[in-house]
């Protein structure tokens, strides 16, 4: 079991936050569109144009959520990062405890696209190209070592 515990770095809170926000920013879109869709074609089929002035709730409701996770800098910072990480090798799972949403997110290895490593951290995708799952500091190692950790995800590993 490799096992990744403890406080995370400013640089590392704040890609958190970054990355909370883009998901936030897609989210907001994707709704955004849905519900400006209907909207609009409820004002062009009943030429009720007044209904158009929704639409900017609408927008101001997507800019709150998009910038949410700078309202509370602080609360958003401790409470998006995950508590515990941990690597199980034998059965092939990764464990993200996380204490916002006070459940542990499990993803099995095989599902992991690449993990890119930086001078102080591991960056662990899933999927997406783009987001990642989590980031595993390397100071804040309690259990197992790091020659572990690049064993387990050998031939993953792009070196930054």
């Amino acid at each position: 079991m490799i096992e990744f515990k403890g406080e995370y770095s400013e640089k590392n809170k704040l890609l958190l936050i970054k990355q909370s926000v883009i998901v936030g920013a897609i989210t907001s879109l994707i709704m955004f569109v849905i519900f400006g869709s209907i909207v609009v074609g409820a004002s062009v089929y009943t030429k009720n144009w007044y209904l158009l002035f929704l639409l900017i709730v609408l927008v101001l409701i997507g800019v709150t959520f998009t910038c949410s996770p700078f309202l509370e800098k602080g609360s958003s910072m401790k409470n998006g990062t995950p508590e515990c990480i941990a690597l199980d090798t034998e059965r092939g799972v990764l464990y993200i405890e996380m204490p916002k949403i006070n459940r542990i997110i499990s993803h099995e290895m095989c599902n992991i696209g690449r993990v890119v490593e930086t001078e102080d951290s591991y960056y662990i995708y899933i999927g997406s190209k783009k987001l990642f799952a989590c980031i595993c500091q390397k100071d804040l190692l309690v259990n197992g070592t790091l020659d572990d950790f690049e064993e387990a995800f050998k031939g993953l590993i792009v070196r930054k």
